[in-house]
Formats: C-alpha cells, sequence, structure tokens
C-alpha cells in the first residue's frame, strides 16, 4: 500500500475511479470532466490537489482538497473542499477511506486552512469533524410572482444571452460584479470563471437593460434552479430575477445568502415560497478566525446587541466573542467560560441553522446576535 499525491500522469486513473464511484453511488452516469471542469486539469498543479492510495501500483481509492480562498468583507480567509471521496468497489470495506480522510485533515492543519467543507453523510464526516450547519435562503418565483407583484416595474428594457467561452468581456464583467460580493471566492481568471459557473452542468447567461450589462446568472440543466446571479445593484438583481423570469416563462428557484439582506427583503415580498435550506458539512479549524470575520459580517448589516459570551469548546481550546459600540469579534481566551461544548455543538451554536438555544441555554448575548451568517454559494464546490 502506498499513499501519494497525484501528478498529471494520474488524471486518466482518477477521472475513471471518480466516475465509476459516484455513477453507482448516485445511480446516474456521472462525467466529471463535465460536472467539474476546474477540478479536471491535467497538471500537477491540479493533480496534486488529490492523495490516493494505491495498491500494486493502481489507484484504489483518493480524496481531495481544494483550496478556496475567500474573502469576507476584506478579510481573507482559507476556505477549503475536502471531497470526492470514492473507493473502488472491489475494494470497500476494507478501511481505505479511514485512512485517506485522516490523511486529508492532515493536509488541512499543515497548510493552515480556517475552515473546510464537504458534502455527505453527517454521521460518516462528523468524527472527522464536520458539522452541519449555516443557511442559505432559496425561494421559488413564478410568472405570476413577477408579473402580479412588487417586481412589476423591474425587468424593462432586458434581454438574456448565453455568455460562451470566448466571449472576454462578458466573463470579465461577470467576475467584477461576483468579486463585489461581501463573501466571494478567488476566481483568478476568466478561465476559471467560466469553469466555475458552467460547474454541474449549468449554463451562464447575461442580463442586459437598454443594451447594458446589469447582471448575470448560471442556470441548472434542466432549467428549474438559479444555481447563482449576481448584479451590480439591488434594482438591477431585481431586474435580473424578471429578466430570467420572462426568458423560462416557468418557475424557477434562486438561492440567497444570509447576509443579503436588501435582497432578501424584496424577494421576501414576491416569491411563491421559501425555506432555508443547509448548505454543507463545516469544520471550523480557526474559531476565532472564522468567527471573527463573521460576526464582522454580520455588524455590516445589523445592529449587534452589546455583550460578550466566553465558550470552552472540548479539544479545541477557549474563545471570547463580544460586540460593543465600537468593535466586534473573537479572540482567544484564558479566563473563566460561560459555557462549555463539543466542537460540533459549538460550530452549531453559532453557526447553526436553528436559534442557539437549541443548543445550550445562551446568555442574552448570543441569543440575540446568533447564528451568525454562514452561508455558501454551491457553486463554489470544488
Amino acid at each position: 500500500m502506498e499513499i501519494k499525491r497525484l501528478k498529471k500522469e494520474n488524471y486518466d486513473e482518477l477521472i475513471s475511479l471518480l466516475n465509476l464511484v459516484f455513477s453507482k453511488q448516485n445511480k446516474c452516469t456521472m462525467d466529471f470532466e463535465r460536472e467539474l471542469p476546474n477540478m479536471c486539469i491535467k497538471d500537477d498543479a491540479h493533480m496534486r490537489k488529490h492523495v490516493g492510495l494505491f495498491i500494486d501500483n493502481r489507484l484504489v481509492s483518493v480524496v481531495g482538497v481544494y483550496p478556496l480562498p475567500t474573502k469576507v468583507l476584506d478579510r481573507k480567509i482559507n476556505f477549503c473542499t475536502v471531497g470526492n471521496v470514492a473507493t473502488h468497489p472491489d475494494y470497500e470495506g476494507r478501511g481505505y477511506m479511514n485512512i485517506l480522510l485522516n490523511r486529508a485533515m492532515e493536509i488541512v492543519k499543515e497548510e493552515k486552512y480556517d475552515i473546510c467543507r464537504l458534502g455527505g453523510n453527517r454521521a460518516r464526516y462528523l468524527r472527522f469533524g464536520f458539522e452541519l450547519c449555516g443557511g442559505n435562503y432559496s425561494y421559488y418565483i413564478t410568472p405570476k410572482n413577477t408579473k402580479k407583484s412588487l417586481l412589476g416595474d423591474y425587468g424593462q428594457n432586458t434581454s438574456v444571452t448565453e455568455i460562451l467561452s470566448n466571449d472576454e468581456n462578458s466573463l470579465a464583467f461577470a467576475r467584477e460584479v461576483y468579486h463585489q460580493n461581501k463573501v466571494s471566492v478567488l476566481r483568478n481568471d476568466n478561465d476559471v470563471m467560466y469553469r466555475v459557473v458552467t460547474a454541474w452542468k449549468n449554463t451562464p447567461y447575461l442580463v442586459t437593460k437598454n443594451d447594458e450589462p446589469i447582471g448575470y446568472f448560471a442556470l441548472a440543466s434542466d432549467k428549474k434552479e438559479v444555481s447563482e446571479a449576481y448584479a451590480i445593484n439591488k434594482e438591477s438583481y431585481l431586474d435580473t430575477v424578471v429578466a430570467i423570469s420572462n426568458y423560462l416563462n416557468d418557475g424557477f428557484s434562486i438561492t440567497l445568502a444570509q447576509h443579503d439582506i436588501d435582497l432578501i427583503r424584496e424577494i421576501n415580498k414576491c416569491a411563491e415560497y421559501m425555506s432555508i435550506q443547509i448548505p454543507s458539512n463545516f469544520n471550523v479549524v480557526s474559531f476565532e478566525r472564522v468567527v471573527d470575520a463573521y460576526i464582522k459580517l454580520k455588524a455590516s448589516y445589523t445592529c449587534l446587541v452589546p455583550g460578550s459570551v466566553a465558550i470552552s469548546i472540548k479539544d479545541y481550546g477557549k474563545i471570547k466573542i463580544f460586540a460593543n459600540e465600537n468593535d466586534c469579534g473573537c479572540v482567544k481566551f484564558d479566563g473563566e467560560c460561560d459555557i462549555e461544548l463539543s466542537k460540533p455543538d459549538a460550530t452549531r451554536f453559532i453557526f447553526g441553522m436553528h436559534p442557539s438555544v437549541t443548543v445550550t441555554q445562551p446568555n442574552l448575548f448570543a441569543k440575540a446576535n446568533f447564528p451568525l451568517p454562514l452561508s455558501w454559494n454551491t457553486q463554489n464546490r470544488v
């Protein structure tokens, strides 16, 4: 048995293994080169993000650790995705997945990631430090909602056109609009931008008004789900929503992050229905850095109740989260704590979809200010 980072010469074997395992698991034919084009690049830089387990020089199990450097307001947070955990069916039941996931978590610490995420079975990944938390707001919008509601004045003189891979101007515009958000994963160039918005077989579209670009969106292959949509301002976003409705002439779902308060206030008025969805399993590696960034994010759109809470997190340490008239944040702490929690409970207490009281009895500060607005754009999976 040999465990090592993959190289470009392992590309074909990796794609073959992933397609085999996930086609069986998902009960449909998978094509990773179309599903995850940003991962499927045949060079050492992209392949070394995977750790493979080899038996007799054959790749039989693999896991990926994919860096996703993220801007939260003006703070860089080192996100990563741990994913594409796959073992060949002939080698299942031998503990290879556990070996590779343990190695992946070592890499997470070695490369100093602040927080990592993955999709998958909660019970399986909880023992590796991952917990379900965060929230995305999903809205279902119909043509009646856009034509017979407060959106009736929007969408005039708009048009929708597909963004092609060689449309440099549209891709540059979309990148700029995307990076204006309070939370954004770095998309280095137009090639990366195109690969991200076409992941999961999505198609990107540009929205113009009076022949000027105002926004863009990525549409799933079934044309029922808008995977991401961004615009230059609130009014342009509402124009974009109506433009999508006019283009599809059918109902569709669209997702907003918890911190998109100005947009949420408008869409809440007209959507047919809404739901709150947990976006991922998260493993918070550095509570003080991540909590500090996200409490400042929350303070950017709402008033925090002044005060503090000190938490002792088992197998991690102590942190103090605070807010006052001049500042808010999270720091390491050496004093007496208000509560003691396990790492999964602390994650849900601070970032859970439900109120903090569903984890433990909070003080007034925690009850008023938690959960913090941890969301995740589903296109940024790898």
